[in-house]
């Protein structure tokens, strides 16, 4: 006898994963009760799953998300741990971040971002610390920024600079170790304008993010989103792909360990589980930098290649997570993994 699919409850909100759920023809109930899955977007701050359910957020889960409280829980950890793969960075909200940036001349270019800011709102790009100082002194968001290095040697692609997005998944409860996968495809975006360092002003030269970049009369989906064996393609080097994988499984590893006490912690018996896009800046040597990681996936089918692989990622991901979690050895691997990869 066949086991019965995961019924999946989706709140008013989620309209795009709602659409992704119907294309792969799962079960969608309408009562929470009746759920295996309990996909929300709003409104699950004092939800608890019951006993055989999974909640799509991670409790803690801002700790990675939010730009500041991710900034301030690697700084809780030995720098060494992660200077390989977060860019040097400041919490200027916080008194001694603040004191220990302005203590002495930075070089170099620096990012301003608002701490919960995304999509590259608000961001700017400085090559005079002095300035940032100044900016904060007249600002409305009262200094609720972090500081972060810029990445002044980014591959290019025909002379345009270009980030990653990765999709991965965590997952945890009370019955089961944490657990964390990542997905071996992703996206790559490439900035509209040329990379010009002598204009820090023009976001579409330094920013890939596609809200900076989709008003440009040049903006085209199919020109400047790329999956990544198109970019190894652009570059010439097959070898690409893989050596994208290994060091951003390898950098989210770090990322996962570090932030282990704020994301494993399940109140009541139920499942968590929490499916992150993050954006990585390639350097020329093709080391990944964090620059932000995403509440979400981004569910939104704004263009052909997200139409052909967020179903893939989701539908497996809705697979790992039920399997796993009615498991009785909830540290095996499951038989409906496919791509995904399981990092420690």
């Amino acid at each position: 006898m066949k086991d019965k699919p995961p019924f999946i409850y989706c709140d008013t909100s989620s309209n795009n994963a709602l659409k992704i759920f119907n294309l792969l023809k799962r079960p969608i109930v309408r009562q929470k009760f009746l759920a295996d899955i309990l996909w929300l977007r709003r409104r699950f701050k004092h939800v608890v799953p019951g006993e055989k359910q999974c909640l799509n957020h991670l409790p803690g889960e801002r700790s990675i998300f939010n730009k500041g409280i991710l900034t301030e829980t690697l700084h809780t950890a030995a720098e060494t741990e992660w200077a390989g793969f977060y860019p040097k960075s400041y919490c200027l909200y916080k008194k001694e971040h603040k004191e220990r940036f302005f203590s002495k001349t930075r070089d170099g270019i620096w990012l301003l971002k608002p701490a919960g800011g995304s999509r590259g709102i608000g961001i700017e790009i400085y090559d005079d610390t002095k300035k940032i100082k100044d900016k904060l002194e007249n600002d409305s968001l009262d200094g609720k920024y972090i500081v972060q290095k810029y990445i002044e040697n980014p591959l290019l692609v025909n002379n345009h600079k270009v980030s990653i997005r990765n999709y991965w998944l965590v997952m945890t409860s009370n019955s089961m170790p944490l657990k964390a996968y990542m997905y071996p495809e992703g996206t790559a975006k490439v900035c509209t304008e040329p990379y010009d360092l002598k204009d820090l002003d023009n976001m579409s030269s330094h920013l890939t993010n596609t809200f900076q970049n989709k008003d440009r009369a040049s903006y085209d989906p199919t020109k400047y989103k790329l999956n990544w064996n198109l970019l190894a393609k652009k570059l010439g080097d097959s070898s690409i792909e893989q050596k994208i994988i290994d060091r951003v499984q390898s950098a989210l590893s770090k990322l996962v360990n570090i932030s282990h006490n704020e994301i494993n912690k399940s109140p009541g018996k139920g499942g968590y589980f929490a499916m992150f896009g993050a954006d990585w800046v390639l350097d020329e040597n093709l080391n990944p930098w964090l620059s932000e990681v995403q509440r979400g996936p981004g569910l939104k089918f704004a263009d052909p290649l997200k139409k052909v692989l967020l179903p893939n990622v989701i539908d497996e991901t809705i697979d790992i997570v039920y399997e796993t979690h009615k498991a009785k050895d909830k540290d095996s691997e499951p038989d409906c993994v496919k791509k995904y990869i399981r990092f420690k």
